[in-house]
């Protein structure tokens, strides 16, 4: 066997493993896989983190690091505890300067803003 044809041999990979989904089970798969491929989210949610390294792996690291800040954000209470305190000073409820109140609404768009790349980046559509 010539050396053209042993370097062809060695680096032959492993048949493609192939499942048959339905059209809307497909469509499910790419909207949870957001911004990764498919076959990148389905070898990370099978192997988690004995997944093939890589760089789809560290797309899934990511994605999975992105979720967890946007559920720390939602648990965080931030949001609606600015919003009362905007409320509370739009009435008068609250004694603030009007420049406290124009930071208070900015702070709450900022954390609506850092909601929504977060749901972004990781592939979540806002509804």
């Amino acid at each position: 066997m010539s050396q053209v044809a042993l370097s062809k041999v060695k680096k032959k990979r492993p048949a493609p493993l192939s499942i048959r989904v339905t059209e809307e089970q497909r469509a499910r798969l790419k909207n949870r896989a957001g911004n990764m491929t498919v076959n990148a989210y389905i070898l990370w949610r099978l192997f988690g983190d004995d997944a093939p390294k890589g760089r789809s792996r560290h797309v899934a690291g990511d994605i999975l690091l992105l979720s967890q800040l946007l559920a720390k954000l939602g648990q965080s209470g931030l949001a609606s505890n600015l919003q009362t305190l905007v409320r509370s000073a739009q009435c008068g409820a609250l004694h603030v300067t009007p420049e406290v109140e124009t930071e208070l609404s900015q702070a709450c768009a900022d954390v609506r803003s850092m909601k929504s790349m977060l749901m972004q980046a990781i592939g979540i559509k806002e509804g």
